[in-house]
């Protein structure tokens, strides 16, 4: 911490876990965020980044770690006053089920679900007796996954892809089309991302973050693997959808919008 502002206290992050799900509280530099303009990212590989905006119009950089050694990094950004917090939960999880809440005292707690997701789904089609082929951004999540496939006799294969990115999808269906002889029988699209924050404080950049990641690349993926499905026949598609969809969730509606309209 800079000692030309000791009126800032680093940030003080406790994580704790369970079977389910992740327990994470923050106290922003000492209750000193303005909660208005506060922004919680989670990504599925358990990426957490929180941005606000002090009470005090001057920040600083800091470094520690928490009690159980997840790493946790302050900077100032080029927006004045900016200050972002972030940190790595031990696991994936699924932003989708995240539940965010202030306590009175302050303290900015979340829970959110482990991710079992796209491994079930993985284990659920090759307990069918299919050839599955899945993706991640992960690359260390993903070799441990297919080592115990594997390892268990199931026929899966895996490449790393960001489908957010239009190049790396276009050279997913790539590999699929030459592993599977041209032919596709199930599609199914799982990705998603969420940005915590009030409906109105959303940015454009924001905004075009959550529609490539939800909307257009589930477009693009079923465009893309079309011509697969049709040739074998028997194609199918999935989605994964997500509640909000249908019911009101608070910080919820961007993504909710989104995914209603799949």
């Amino acid at each position: 911490m800079a000692d030309d502002h000791p009126e800032l206290k680093p940030a003080v992050v406790d994580i704790g876990a369970n079977e389910i799900a992740y327990i994470f509280r923050v106290l922003p530099f000492g209750n000193q965020i303005k909660r208005s303009n506060l922004k919680c990212v989670i990504r599925f590989d358990g990426t957490v980044c929180i941005q606000g905006v002090p009470i005090t119009t001057d920040s600083a950089a800091a470094m520690q770690y928490s009690s159980d050694g997840h790493q946790m990094i302050f900077q100032q950004l080029s927006s004045p006053g900016l200050i972002t917090v972030s940190f790595t939960l031990p696991g994936p999880v699924d932003p989708h089920m995240a539940k965010l809440a202030f306590r009175s005292d302050g303290i900015l707690e979340v829970v959110v679900l482990k991710s079992k997701k796209g491994r079930a789904i993985v284990e659920e089609l090759v307990g069918f007796g299919a050839k599955v082929h899945t993706c991640s951004r992960n690359e260390t999540e993903l070799n441990e996954c297919l080592e115990n496939w594997v390892g268990s006799g199931f026929e899966v294969t895996g490449s790393i892809c960001d489908v957010s990115i239009r190049a790396q999808r276009e050279q997913l269906i790539g590999t699929l089309s030459s592993l599977f002889d041209n032919k596709l029988d199930i599609l199914v699209n799982n990705v998603g991302t969420n940005i915590w924050k009030p409906m109105v404080d959303f940015t454009a950049e924001e905004l075009s973050t959550l529609l490539v990641t939800n909307f257009e690349s589930v477009f693009h993926l079923c465009q893309l693997a079309y011509p697969l499905s049709k040739a074998s026949g028997a194609g199918h598609i999935g989605f994964t959808s997500f509640v909000s969809g249908f019911v009101s969730l608070v910080q919820g509606s961007t993504k909710g919008a989104i995914k209603f309209s799949l």
